[in-house]
């Protein structure tokens, strides 16, 4: 069986996905637009933000952006009945991953100086590896994983920054 991961449109938000209609081991599926994928969700007004959450039932909004991301971002308003969470997926900041804008500039910085080509060979691929194996990811996985038990009746969002590394290894695992 091929799984899909549905791509729709918000202006304002990269990488959006709903993740639906994938067996369970016990051959249930999950719900349309019950699990939302996607990138940050602070560039939206608070009123299409909410409007977007209403529309698609999103009770739980679960952020894996790290603290200096969130603080680099506008404040996000949610109506009373949405519950914010921040988790954090990375205990430290990845040329790469964290997007902030003094990654940014540090990660140009250091390119100059980096003449050796396996670094930028291995160097993705070990972030991800963190992400897996990094004892403080799993803490954070395993929290992520117990929320989506916990608040299964309603809509989940969840997102980091550009909606692809962070949000994709979360996506792989569910």
């Amino acid at each position: 069986m091929i799984m899909k991961v549905k791509s729709f449109k918000i202006k304002g938000i990269r990488n959006i996905r709903e993740i639906s209609q994938y067996p369970t081991m016990s051959n249930h599926k999950i719900r349309k637009y019950s699990l939302i994928r996607s990138s940050r969700i602070d560039n939206l007004s608070d009123k299409k933000r909410n409007k977007m959450l209403e529309k698609y039932n999103i009770k739980t909004i679960i952020d894996f952006r790290n603290h200096v991301e969130v603080g680099e971002g506008k404040k996000c308003n949610f109506s009373d009945d949405v519950k914010y969470i921040h988790l954090p997926l990375l205990d430290h900041e990845y040329f790469g991953i964290s997007h902030e804008k003094s990654m940014k500039s540090a990660l140009f910085n250091q390119s100059k100086t980096i003449n050796d080509d396996t670094f930028f060979k291995e160097y993705m691929p070990n972030m991800y590896k963190s992400i897996v194996f990094d004892k403080f990811s799993q803490k954070q996985l395993r929290l992520f994983f117990n929320i989506l038990i916990e608040r299964g009746e309603n809509g989940i969002l969840f997102h980091c920054t550009g909606g692809k590394d962070r949000t994709g290894i979360a996506t792989l695992f569910i």
